[in-house]
């Protein structure tokens, strides 16, 4: 991906907010009854937010996902400053007072965070592995490397024919410095490098018992693990080994082949959402069909 493209999508997404909160100023002047309604709104959205690592597979059904790749953690944004807009001119309300202007600075702050990624630069490929391996596990070499190194030693595992690195799946995958990459960069990342093959990735909403159940050692699922606050980590999942344990290739440790994690433990931090493979003939199946195989 080139960078400044993702420059011109935060930037246009940051005129938008602008737009958002002006729009918002206007409504509340012409109309007070609209700040009550937008406000009970954006509650409900919020709700929605919440959840969105459990939605995360229906949301990608919605938008196209080279667009989704940068609205997915900012297009609450928009909506909260037009909340606050409306909220900072209202007359009858002394909670508009500081709500308005609050709401306008978490929105304004949440867009920055979020964001900020977009103008992050690429690592430097001299950091990156570059040798490209036709089996085997890949280690990150970075510590914002995870999901390119796990990308690599999934496709590995597929046997499609080509061989990949790490540098390779971190410029499929839109990789920035100190940010890392989503499973939705992830996805589109794998849609590329896998162009002209029988197989295409999905990224399916699977409890933690049915992605055990999916993922094999020769079809391995890609899931992130949540580590402690917001910060997520991608590891490979191979499935169940006899005993009930389950084998996760995690490519910040050293152990190639895998090692054995607690099911209780994979269920705690397990985010929701995994990326698995399907036929290309099968895309339409859902979730629960996939499940069930």
């Amino acid at each position: 991906m080139q960078p400044e493209i993702s420059v011109n999508w935060f930037l246009a997404q940051a005129v938008l907010c602008v737009g958002a909160w002006l729009t918002g100023r206007a409504i509340g002047r012409n109309s007070h009854a609209w700040g009550e309604i937008l406000l009970a709104t954006l509650a409900a959205l919020s709700v929605a937010w919440a959840l969105r690592d459990r939605a995360a597979a229906v949301l990608l059904d919605f938008f196209p996902l080279d667009s989704w790749v940068y609205l997915e953690g900012t297009v609450i944004a928009p909506p909260v400053l037009l909340v606050a807009g409306a909220l900072s001119v209202h007359p009858h309300q002394r909670r508009a007072r500081w709500l308005g202007p609050a709401l306008a600075v978490f929105g304004a702050a949440y867009f920055a965070f979020h964001g900020a990624w977009m103008l992050r630069p690429m690592p430097h490929p001299a950091t990156l592995d570059t040798v490209r391996h036709t089996s085997g596990a890949t280690m990150q070499s970075r510590s914002d490397s995870c999901s390119a190194a796990a990308m690599a030693t999934a496709l590995r595992a597929y046997n499609l024919g080509f061989v990949v690195s790490e540098a390779d799946m971190a410029r499929f995958a839109d990789l920035r410095a100190g940010a890392g990459a989503t499973p939705a960069r992830v996805v589109r990342g794998l849609r590329m490098a896998m162009q002209g093959t029988a197989l295409e990735p999905r990224l399916v909403s699977l409890s933690a018992a049915e992605v055990a159940h999916v993922a094999s050692p020769d079809m391995p699922a890609l899931v992130t693990l949540r580590t402690g606050g917001a910060q997520h980590h991608m590891v490979v999942l191979y499935g169940r080994v006899p005993g009930g344990l389950l084998r996760v290739f995690n490519p910040s440790e050293g152990a190639s082949q895998g090692a054995l994690m607690d099911p209780d433990t994979f269920r705690r931090r397990y985010t929701g959402s995994a990326i698995v493979m399907l036929p290309r003939d099968s895309l339409s199946r859902s979730a629960t069909t996939l499940s069930a195989h």
